[in-house]
């Protein structure tokens, strides 16, 4: 579970630390990569991709 949190919480920082920066990038950058991840957000949430380890919301 610690490194599921970890995942998340490394795609948020290398987004932007700052959560509102962070809200507001995600709204126009509908999908890329950033970090090494790739992303993409949808009506219901975002999906992560990174090394094959995939997180969808």
């Amino acid at each position: 579970m610690n490194d599921y949190v970890a995942f998340i919480n490394d795609f948020k920082y290398q987004f932007s630390p700052n959560m509102d920066e962070f809200e507001q990038k995600s709204s126009r950058n509908r999908s890329g990569q950033i970090g090494g991840f790739n992303y993409q957000f949808h009506g219901a949430g975002c999906r992560l991709e990174k090394d094959g380890v995939i997180w969808n919301r």
